[in-house]
């Protein structure tokens, strides 16, 4: 693997060059940044996947909306089969369809149904839907700090500690889709699981910082209500199977919570799964006389097609909300301040 990642160090040169290149352009006002006047966070990373943005959307989220503030998420939509823009929810109607309207933006609207929810590859025409159509008072960009087209009052970037000097390469060599000086354009910087980088403190200590982690509270069945306590599970056998961008994350969290995991199943990241891989999943959990399955919140919503597969099998997603280590009060306070501006 380190051999492969060596071969590819000067594409991930090359891909440093247009990067660098490419902020240059929008720092010198070559490339145009587009303005709303309207309120905008953007939640995002430097690295591909598995930073846990979409808890911190929904934390976001659930803040704005019991101040009554009405909040328009506007998300890529990665992995989706459509294409333009695409609304997840109106704020009354959730279109049910993930391959629509991918993974992440059909949970949070699930979540969420009073929230607008839009997708599209023009996260600037998303946003002015929003605010023409929608009267929004805030809109929160998920994934938003590469998508420098559009002006925003506050970028959030969380960050994961990075495991080796290599990781903190740029694609497709390393993990990383910015050089980590790209901080400099952040507002707040949050850190969640593991050792807060020090390198980053040390570098960027005039930003404002917090840390975070994610707190399982318990299991709810993917196709019906019922929930199930962490303490129910103590005698159990588990099989578990993700499609995330960090599985080992999941599997940490799972084994943090206790539970025996007899079987652990991975899959791409924002994978949609197919009737071979439901019947696997199934025959391997009844092979290892299993007791109960459980996969993340966005892989069971794309389980739904597959009720009757599951019919008589227990099929539960961890309930996972963000607990802020550090400094929660700041950063809710940066939040309280935008609103106040708007």
């Amino acid at each position: 693997m380190i051999f492969i990642r060596i071969i590819l160090l000067p594409i991930s040169f090359i891909y440093t060059l247009v990067i660098l290149i490419r902020n240059l352009f929008f720092d010198i006002g070559l490339f145009k940044i587009r303005n709303l006047d309207l309120p905008i966070i953007s939640i995002g990373n430097i690295t591909v996947g598995g930073t846990g943005k979409t808890p911190i959307v929904e934390y976001l989220l659930k803040y704005l909306l019991t101040k009554n503030i009405k909040v328009a998420v506007v998300s890529r939509g990665y992995k989706r089969e459509s294409r333009g823009l695409i609304i997840v929810s109106d704020g009354k109607i959730v279109n049910p369809d993930p391959y629509v309207c991918g993974d992440e933006p059909l949970q949070i609207a699930r979540k969420f149904p009073q929230a607008i929810v839009l997708v599209s590859e023009n996260k600037y025409k998303a946003a002015k839907l929003a605010k023409d159509t929608y009267n929004v008072d805030l809109v929160i960009l998920d994934d938003g700090f590469q998508h420098r087209k559009l002006s925003r009052n506050l970028d959030v970037v969380i960050l994961n500690a990075s495991r080796s000097f290599l990781d903190r390469l740029l694609l497709p060599s390393g993990f990383a889709r910015e050089p980590i000086h790209s901080l400099n354009r952040a507002d707040f910087i949050l850190f969640s699981n593991g050792e807060i980088d020090k390198k980053v403190i040390k570098n960027f200590k005039d930003k404002l910082q917090a840390k975070f982690t994610y707190k399982v509270t318990g299991l709810k069945n993917v196709f019906e209500n019922n929930i199930l306590h962490l303490e129910e599970l103590k005698s159990k056998t588990c099989y578990a199977f993700c499609g995330i961008g960090k599985p080992e994350s999941f599997y940490r969290t799972l084994k943090e919570t206790g539970i025996f995991i007899q079987k652990f199943k991975t899959f791409r990241d924002h994978h949609f799964y197919n009737e071979a891989d439901i019947n696997n999943i199934i025959s391997e959990s009844k092979e290892n006389k299993i007791d109960i399955i459980i996969t993340t919140e966005k892989d069971a919503i794309k389980l739904s097609k597959f009720r009757n597969k599951f019919e008589g099998i227990a099929l539960y997603y961890l309930i996972i909300e963000v607990k802020f280590i550090e400094n929660e009060e700041k950063f809710l306070n940066k939040i309280d301040e935008l609103i106040k501006e708007k």
